[in-house]
């Protein structure tokens, strides 16, 4: 298909879509996206979303079976003095609004254009909307997704 930068890219688009719908992302979140994330990277993550005081939704992209694929969302979100961290994310289509569930910990996840907003408590049906998000993800990713004047991407290849 492509290399990992832009399967990177057209994950971050597609996400972004996904969570944004039309709406433009403003300051105060950063969307990432990069490979398998370990406790080092965890760190680095919080440490960015602190430093910058900006909520952070960073995609893990790893190999599959399947080819080059997110495998999981990383959110970092500073408030007051401490950055909440969540790590093995998914994304799940509750009727057409998409919304970012954690693994551990109650409620999810909503990205408005300037922050992540907790819900105290997981909606009706978030199980069946894992698949429903997959699906979507993967037509999106596919098919490629144009975000201009929506978010602003920015490649930054590894060596």
């Amino acid at each position: 298909m492509h290399n990992q930068l832009e399967i990177a890219q057209r994950h971050v688009q597609a996400v972004a879509r996904m969570l944004l719908g039309h709406k433009s992302l403003k300051p105060g979140v950063l969307l990432s996206a990069g490979g398998p994330v370990d406790w080092e990277i965890k760190l680095e993550l919080a440490c960015l979303a602190r430093d910058s005081d900006c909520d952070l939704v960073h995609l893990s992209l790893d190999d599959t079976e399947e080819g080059y694929r997110m495998t999981g969302i990383h959110i970092c979100a500073p408030r007051d003095v401490a950055v909440h961290s969540y790590s093995d994310c998914r994304l799940s289509m509750i009727g057409n609004r998409t919304v970012i569930i954690p693994a551990q910990g109650r409620g999810y996840f909503v990205l408005s254009s300037r922050e992540l907003i907790h819900k105290a408590v997981k909606p009706d049906n978030w199980e069946d909307g894992l698949n429903r998000a997959d699906q979507r993800l993967r037509e999106l990713v596919a098919h490629g997704v144009d975000t201009a004047g929506q978010i602003a991407v920015h490649a930054i290849a590894q060596d």
